[in-house]
């Protein structure tokens, strides 16, 4: 490696690489210290959970903005990412209400 960064970012996983690209965009130099390939631990697995239902209130206006930003990820990235938006659910039983409140405030 030559010369300096203004950034050095240690992980390539959806978070490390997604701050490499807009740092970049932003028109500052970037180092992105990987040992493996990119996006191959637990972002390649979960695909960072973008999701806005069951999140805390406060959560949704980032939540918002990286929905936006994947819609937009063809142009931005050049490639299709393969995202694919879509619900989820959570399934809480009244036989186990412990296990429910894990997840929500009351159980149904």
């Amino acid at each position: 490696m030559s010369g300096a960064s203004d950034v050095i970012i240690v992980g390539g996983g959806l978070m490390g690489s997604s701050a490499a690209l807009f740092l970049r965009g932003h028109g500052l130099s970037v180092t992105l210290l990987e040992t493996d390939l990119i996006g191959r631990q637990a972002s390649g697995t979960n695909f960072g959970n973008v999701r806005r239902q069951g999140r805390p209130i406060h959560q949704l206006p980032l939540a918002n903005r990286a929905i936006a930003i994947w819609r937009k990820s063809r142009a931005l990235l050049g490639a299709d990412v393969e995202s694919l938006q879509s619900g989820h659910i959570r399934v809480c039983y009244r036989e186990r209400p412990e296990l429910c409140l894990l997840y929500t405030s009351r159980c149904v």
